[in-house]
């Protein structure tokens, strides 16, 4: 069986164990929004299945919770809060440890004084406000991972007693500006495939600083990280849509296997004529998905 066809098979079992979506929000088909579907087609089919985070045979209600807590992970369905008071400010030592340890250079195209990026965004934990908001979807990763890792995700990316908490170098990584501007789009991501003992160790981690000094003898570890570009849709994730014809869970489905067999192309702009693209300018090799990069730091 081909990789689309298991696909395939996945997005039907998905659908039997989930039932008619619009079944479920049957008063009001509309409510459903699109974050919603995106959500039920991508987490693994065990967090639908009984016992999951999203099962369907759990009182309406909590299910109801349970899907918006997920699609709270998007920041275009997050209130936070702009005007906290005590706010931290971007770590400008770490961030210096991410340039150290990129070799100052953007991971992905090899040019020269990069940006960086935050991967869970710096918003989440500045002040106490937005950590009461980060703390109240805490649950939704429970789809992904097992209690105990939720609750280490908890303690360290919702602590109001540690503002900043994940203002680390371990949470950045070095991009191109004009990568950065597509990242802050959802046109591309990350899929973290492993971590590896660093074969030849080096006492002089470039990744220590001030704040969060290697130990010594503290051995280093291989990040290993794969890029994609992603099938962007341009409509906001929390605009309600109609479950049927176009905007059907299959139709939906359908898009992205077609997008997964074209190799994950760059997405299209939503104006205009030109290209989402990036070249790694040491070889003139263009940017596609599933190329690695091996990131090195303390674990």
């Amino acid at each position: 069986m081909s990789t689309f066809d298991e696909q395939q098979k996945l997005i039907d079992e998905k659908q039997q164990l989930y039932g008619p979506i619009d079944d479920f929000f049957s008063r009001d088909p509309t409510d459903e929004m699109a974050i919603h579907v995106s959500t039920i087609l991508l987490v693994p089919k065990e967090s639908l299945e009984h016992g999951g985070f999203l099962t369907y045979n759990q009182p309406p209600m909590t299910l109801h919770k349970n899907l918006k807590s997920v699609a709270s992970l998007s920041t275009e369905d997050r209130h936070l809060d702009p005007h906290e008071a005590t706010v931290v400010q971007r770590n400008l030592a770490e961030e210096n440890a991410c340039h150290r340890r990129d070799d100052h250079e953007c991971v992905f195209m090899a040019t020269a004084d990069p940006r960086v990026a935050r991967i869970v965004p710096f918003s989440w934990n500045k002040n106490k406000a937005n950590v009461h908001e980060t703390k109240q979807v805490m649950g939704a990763p429970k789809v992904f991972f097992n209690d105990t890792i939720c609750g280490k995700l908890s303690d360290l990316l919702a602590n109001p007693h540690d503002l900043g908490s994940s203002d680390k170098h371990w949470n950045m990584i070095a991009l191109n500006i004009q990568l950065l501007n597509y990242w802050s789009f959802a046109c591309c991501g990350l899929k973290c495939l492993g971590l590896r003992p660093k074969a030849t160790q080096d006492p002089d981690a470039p990744d220590s600083t001030e704040d969060s000094p290697k130990v010594s003898g503290e051995a280093e570890w291989e990040v290993v990280i794969q890029f994609h570009w992603l099938n962007r849709r341009w409509a906001k994730p929390n605009v309600e849509m109609d479950l049927t014809g176009d905007e059907s869970m299959q139709k939906m489905a359908e898009t992205q296997i077609k997008y997964e067999k074209a190799r994950r192309p760059p997405p299209i702009p939503q104006k205009g004529d030109g290209v989402f693209a990036a070249v790694r300018v040491n070889n003139c090799v263009p940017l596609i998905s599933g190329q690695t990069f091996t990131l090195t730091m303390s674990k």
